[in-house]
């Protein structure tokens, strides 16, 4: 029996109006998209991680993070 694929999906806006950046802001030396990122990896449930933006290095760091599939919009 194949198991299943749970894809796990991570929004990530480059505007902000409460805090300018807030996916990129360091967070233990991590960019918060890219601890996101990771959390979904580590997971033994998710077999692929997605992250929208409309924000080319919020993709950057994704991808960097290992997400292969994240592209601005």
């Amino acid at each position: 029996m194949t198991p299943p694929t749970v894809l796990a999906v991570i929004p990530a806006r480059g505007g902000s109006k409460g805090v300018p950046a807030k996916n990129l802001a360091q967070v233990g030396g991590v960019p918060l998209v890219a601890r996101a990122v990771r959390a979904c990896l580590a997971s033994h449930e998710v077999t692929d991680v997605v992250v929208t933006t409309d924000d080319a290095a919020i993709a950057d760091a994704a991808r960097a993070a290992g997400d292969t599939t994240g592209t601005p919009e």
